[in-house]
């Protein structure tokens, strides 16, 4: 029998933060992902090809994410934050020992241990982060993907031009990264909108809009990921449309133009991918997200992470922020927190890979001929590592067990669209695997003033970069430094920082930051457009803002020329 294939895919991102604050928000949030996510990852990688152990995960590296690892403020940030995290765990040892608290102390051992192997890992690779993603992919072991520019939630944006800027740079970054075009592509928050005629959920007149599929084939990408629920029924549209009246302006439009239609009905398996739309002959197709896997990961009170055996997120010990305390149980208060044993919490890793790999060899087991072979789980890189301290090894943990699986193997996305023929045609309605199946976290009550700042400078910049005299290098450096602030206005981490309440006032001013910045240096382009010298303070604003958000070296201003 033919082993069905398993699709592992990580979506690693963080919202820009490097000269944007430091703690409690701003770069220890990059800080804290690389020592707890992506360098465990890289270590896992290396252990599993070294013996020999195929580990075909698909990574998904935002483009803003990239941009960051390679400053230099992060690399030299970074060991200035391990340093420190090791200055605490000295005091925290030097504590534990004068309080005769014999346990505790033994852990600080082990957080000496993890920091120092992260440190000296750091230094070992030559501070490259990428590099070592590339040559992960290079020697076969996995697939690098790419996500929108700054993580823009593509069904909110305000015309198809700002679409294609977040997904054209996506994809210029990642050439210049990996010297290849990216053959997929991660839509932030899986959030898809069909072609329609669309009207500003703000208001205003209705116009044609192209389906983001006729995007992303434009840009050669040939598959993106959508979660379950938009091929069953096509129903989940959330409990939210009755309270936000903007809300309920898009769902109207959107089932007015998929009225004749053809959607399918729950009765196909959500492990099945789809041709979604042929334009120029080149198809897109999307995998579809299979619910049990995602659940059992996922879930804080059934899934994995929840065990009690594993290390506890929220208690930290004051000033270093070290973690000393197990789960214990999740309705344990944090001070009936017990003592954390890495020595189980890794045993528990690795029964609980083998639990998964059960689930899939069952999950395998009921695909039935006709249907694509292809199990699609989708997590969020940071899950593991960072929010589940022992989630990296159980990933290293189920390629070992699948490694003997007779029923189940690794597979990369694009391999997997290679072996296995789409099961058809598919017309998909709009949703997102946000709350609610909808666009509620990113357009709300509480949000809709950002984008009446994102629509303005959206339509501003369209209307620059159509006009601008493109042999003009000093026209094209302002315009430059405004579609970076656009790009950085347009990242969806502030909306979703917003209406969760996490970081909040740092959202809301990162959103105010990059909008008056873009007006003026919008004014500035207006102020010196067709001349070829600027005064020195607006010189020096300039040049200051492209020191802190200076994105993207090679932005390429026709992507917001296309339509």
């Amino acid at each position: 029998m033919k082993k069905k294939n398993f699709i592992l895919v990580l979506h690693a991102h963080l919202p820009y933060v490097l000269n944007h604050g430091t703690w409690p928000h701003g770069t220890d949030w990059l800080f804290e992902a690389a020592a707890e996510t992506y360098i465990p990852l890289l270590k896992a990688l290396d252990n599993l090809y070294n013996d020999g152990i195929p580990s075909p995960i698909t990574i998904n590296i935002t483009p803003i994410l990239l941009e960051q690892f390679a400053a230099p403020e992060f690399k030299e940030g970074f060991k200035d934050y391990l340093k420190n995290k090791l200055k605490h765990v000295y005091d925290d040892s030097i504590y534990f020992k004068k309080t005769n608290q014999k346990v505790y102390g033994e852990l600080s051992n082990f957080w000496e241990d993890f920091y120092k192997g992260t440190l000296e890992y750091f230094i070992g690779i030559n501070e490259n982060l990428i590099g070592e993603f590339k040559k992960a992919q290079d020697r076969g072991q996995i697939e690098i993907i790419t996500c929108c520019a700054t993580h823009g939630y593509l069904p909110l944006l305000g015309n198809d031009e700002a679409v294609n800027g977040q997904v054209s740079t996506a994809v210029n970054t990642y050439k210049s990264y990996f010297k290849k075009k990216p053959l997929g592509i991660w839509l932030p928050e899986n959030a898809y909108r069909p072609s329609y005629i669309w009207k500003s959920p703000l208001g205003g007149r209705g116009f044609k809009r192209k389906g983001v599929e006729e995007i992303l084939s434009r840009n050669d990408i040939r598959y993106f990921f959508v979660d379950t629920h938009l091929i069953r029924n096509s129903k989940a549209k959330g409990v939210y449309l009755e309270r936000f009246k903007a809300l309920q302006v898009l769902w109207d439009q959107f089932k007015k133009g998929m009225a004749k239609r053809d959607l399918l009905t729950s009765e196909f398996p959500e492990h099945s991918y789809y041709l979604v739309h042929e334009h120029n002959e080149k198809p897109v197709y999307a995998l579809i997200r299979d619910e049990k896997t995602g659940s059992q990961v996922w879930s804080a009170q059934n899934g994995y992470p929840g065990d009690g055996n594993y290390l506890e997120f929220h208690k930290k010990k004051f000033p270093g922020g070290h973690k000393y305390w197990k789960v214990t149980g999740n309705n344990v208060s944090l001070g009936d927190k017990l003592e954390y044993d890495p020595a189980i919490a890794l045993e528990r890793a690795q029964s609980h890979a083998e639990h998964f790999v059960s689930l899939l060899e069952n999950i395998a087991g009921a695909i039935k001929d006709k249907d694509s072979n292809g199990i699609v789980a989708l997590y969020d890189a940071e899950l593991f590592g960072h929010w589940w301290f022992e989630g990296i090894k159980w990933i290293e943990n189920v390629f070992r067990c699948l490694a003997s699986s007779k029923t189940v193997k690794g597979e990369m996305a694009h391999k997997h669209i290679e072996t296995n023929r789409p099961f058809g045609k598919i017309s998909l309605p709009e949703g997102s695997w946000g709350e609610g199946g909808f666009h509620y976290i990113w357009l709300n009550d509480w949000t809709k003033w950002t984008w009446k700042y994102i629509y303005e400078a959206e339509e501003t910049l369209r209307k620059a970069v159509k006009t601008r005299n493109a042999g003009n290098a000093f026209e094209n450096r302002i315009l430059i430094q405004m579609a970076r602030e656009l790009l950085l206005l347009e990242s969806s981490d502030w909306q979703f920082l917003i209406s969760t309440w996490s970081a909040r006032d740092y959202a809301e001013n990162r959103v105010t930051f990059h909008y008056e910045n873009f007006v003026k240096v919008a004014a500035l382009y207006g102020k010196y457009k067709g001349k070829k010298k600027m005064e020195d303070p607006d010189r020096s604003y300039l040049e200051h803002l492209e020191k802190i958000d200076g994105v993207f070296k090679n932005i390429d201003l026709s992507a917001w020329e296309k339509e």
